[in-house]
């Protein structure tokens, strides 16, 4: 009977500590949702560019480095820095002399192959040369009239005029220096116009055909706000930060002059018209293929984070991606590790590349 108590002893006071242990501490708390980062787009948003300004650079229309294409003495620059040039003005010239006195020798050699030539001719019609005789001397005087050529284009090239009209930015060589050939001595602007790059992000870039305009300012000139237009959009984001650069033209100013290097920004202009027909643009790798041949998108509810599947029909293919029907405007799409993505899962909505 001893032996009995003694082990419902011990097992009454070890089931009094485990029970009081699950007690104390209760049940595991469940691991935290991880919620994961997805980059999307917003689709055809008019608002999607309300006050969100694009940081950029003035540029020049067109730059040109000069350079001579052969080396030289430069005894002749008539322009400085800041002057207004006019196409085909003289910017800089090499002495002549070298150049002229090849161009002269070549000639005479020329003209001294030519005279050998028509006397082999001459000696071949009576047989006291042979045919291959005529050959080299013909070959001979090809050869001369070729230098003769390279010679004058040399000469031609110890000057230099400007390619377009504009504005000296630069001078590198001063008079009297020794030039090399393809050293750059001066660089002219064209700054009739100002051209702007900006970088818009993937998220966005589904607005660009429907921006009507840009609306450009400068930190040179507060207050003021310039036209532009948009003429160019890269076909291919960045690499380093996923973003579509969108090249931007002014007009000059009239009051004030916009000078290339200048900082500024730049927003767009929007107009989606009330019907697309055509339905609204997402890039392809928002796309993902069922096994019933149809495609769907993952739609982000921007209040909750949760993803959905959507069905969609599909439409043109344009340079950044596709036309779809069954998406509203403004609703954000992923386009980036759809495949992997759940019913009802919590994301992140990324946007690269956006400075507002």
């Amino acid at each position: 009977m001893r032996r009995l108590s003694a082990r419902v002893s011990v097992g009454a006071i070890l089931g009094f500590f485990l029970g009081f242990g699950s007690l104390g501490c209760g049940e595991d708390p469940p691991p935290p949702e991880i919620i994961r980062p997805v980059i999307a787009m917003q689709v055809a948003h008019a608002g999607a560019f309300d006050e969100r300004w694009f940081p950029g650079r003035a540029k020049a229309t067109r730059e040109a480095n000069i350079a001579f294409e052969v080396p030289g003495r430069l005894v002749e620059r008539p322009v400085e820095i800041g002057d207004q040039v006019q196409q085909g003005k003289l910017l800089a010239k090499l002495d002549p002399r070298d150049f002229l006195n090849a161009l002269n020798q070549a000639r005479a050699t020329r003209t001294r192959s030519e005279a050998f030539r028509d006397r082999v001719v001459q000696a071949a019609r009576t047989g006291a040369v042979s045919r291959q005789e005529v050959t080299d001397a013909e070959a001979a005087l090809q050869v001369a009239e070729a230098e003769v050529e390279i010679r004058a284009k040399s000469l031609q090239d110890s000057e230099l005029f400007a390619p377009f009209d504009g504005t000296v930015s630069a001078t590198l060589v001063e008079n009297f220096e020794n030039v090399l050939a393809k050293q750059v001595i001066m660089r002219v602007l064209d700054t009739s116009k100002i051209e702007m790059v900006i970088n818009i992000p993937e998220s966005q870039i589904s607005n660009a055909p429907y921006v009507t305009g840009m609306r450009v300012r400068f930190a040179a000139f507060p207050g003021r706000e310039f036209a532009g237009k948009v003429v160019e959009i890269s076909n291919e984001a960045t690499e380093a930060t996923r973003t579509y650069p969108v090249n931007i033209l002014m007009e000059q100013p009239e009051d004030v002059k916009i000078l290339p290097g200048m900082a500024g920004e730049a927003t767009a202009i929007l107009e989606l018209p009330d019907d697309p027909g055509i339905g609204l643009e997402v890039r392809l790798s928002a796309l993902v293929p069922d096994d019933g041949g149809s495609n769907y998108v993952w739609v982000i509810d921007p209040e909750t984070q949760v993803v959905s599947r959507r069905q969609v029909e599909l439409g043109e293919t344009t340079s950044r991606g596709i036309f779809v029907k069954g998406l509203e405007r403004g609703e954000w799409v992923a386009v980036a590790g759809t495949r992997t993505l759940r019913e009802g899962q919590r994301v992140r909505i990324m946007e690269p590349g956006v400075r507002g």
